[in-house]
């Protein structure tokens, strides 16, 4: 049963550094892209906003 706790927390603990990592790479991604804008079509805006919304409650 200790084996079986440990291994699962190592488990947890890699995830969380994995999705740590993942977010740090969208918000990356997300800045250098409001640094070069795309062709600015409302759809472009609209998905922009929503991809801003998910890195700042992550953040």
């Amino acid at each position: 049963m200790a084996k079986k706790l440990k291994a699962l927390e190592r488990e947890n603990r890699e995830l969380r550094e994995t999705y740590e990592i993942l977010c740090k790479a969208l918000g990356y991604f997300v800045s250098a892209q409001h640094i070069s804008p795309k062709a600015g079509s409302t759809t472009d805006s609209i998905h922009d906003r929503k991809l801003m919304k998910f890195v700042t409650i992550r953040a």
